[in-house]
C-alpha cells in the first residue's frame, strides 16, 4: 500500500491564494488555474503509477501520464473551454496499441479476470495530495506574477 503524507509549502494558505486569484484578470486567472491543475496532477499520476500492476512487458505501467487537454479535446468531451483540465491514466500508445484497452479489463475485469481496481483506490489515495499540490502550484504561480 501506498503511503501519503501532505504538507503545505511555507506561506501557503489555501484561503490567501484564493483570494489573491480572485484579484486577477480572467486571462491570468486561467493561467493560474491551468498552472496549479497540472501540478496537482503529479501526486494522482505518481500514486497511479505505482499501483498500475506491472505484467511480462510492463506497456500498461509505461503508458500512465499526465495530460493537459487543449480547448478542442475539452470541446469535443463536452467540457466547458474556461476550465482546465488534466487527464491523468494510460494515454500513451505503446507498441501501437492504446493501454487504456488493457487497463479497463485490469480495472473492472471480465469473467475470465479478477477486477483489481488499482485506478479507483490510486484516486482514493491522490486525492489529499492533489489538492495540496494544488495550492502549491497556485500559490508559486502568483508569487511569479506579482
Amino acid at each position: 500500500m501506498v503511503e501519503l503524507s501532505v504538507k503545505y509549502k511555507p506561506g501557503v494558505n489555501p484561503k490567501d491564494a484564493q483570494k489573491k486569484l480572485r484579484r486577477l484578470s480572467d486571462d491570468l486567472q486561467g493561467k493560474a488555474l491551468k498552472a496549479a491543475t497540472s501540478g496537482a496532477g503529479t501526486p494522482a499520476k505518481n500514486i497511479l503509477k505505482q499501483n498500475t500492476p506491472i505484467g511480462t512487458t510492463g506497456d500498461l505501467h509505461g503508458s500512465i501520464s499526465k495530460k493537459q487537454l487543449s480547448k478542442r479535446a475539452k470541446g469535443r468531451l463536452g467540457v466547458d473551454p474556461s476550465r482546465s483540465v488534466v487527464l491523468i491514466g494510460p494515454n500513451k500508445k505503446i507498441g501501437g496499441v492504446h493501454q487504456g484497452y488493457i487497463a479497463r479489463f485490469l480495472e473492472f475485469g471480465t469473467k475470465n479476470i479478477k477486477a483489481r481496481g488499482f485506478i479507483a483506490r490510486s484516486a482514493d489515495l491522490a486525492t489529499e495530495g492533489a489538492k495540496v499540490a494544488f495550492y502549491n502550484g497556485l500559490q508559486r504561480h502568483l508569487d511569479k506574477t506579482k
